[in-house]
């Protein structure tokens, strides 16, 4: 269950700051399965990897936006 978490995190963090595809972040957290690797992120998280990824990436260009703007 430890080990599960840890590649959550991980995978998480990658879906936030890269653009690369679910999959390889998936196979590179150690997940063999991407059926697998959805389910348990959105048992872990809430929401499919790719609605996550709209969403908080979304957000992350928001903050940016409004650093730029006061800088």
């Amino acid at each position: 269950m430890c080990l599960r978490n840890v590649r959550m995190a991980k995978a998480e963090e990658a879906l936030k700051h890269t653009s690369d595809s679910i999959s390889e972040i998936a196979y590179r957290c150690g997940f063999t399965s991407l059926s697998t690797f959805s389910k348990v992120f959105k048992a872990t998280y809430g929401n499919n990897p790719t609605t996550y990824r709209k969403f908080h990436f979304r957000n992350y260009l928001s903050m940016w936006f409004y650093v730029l703007i006061d800088f």
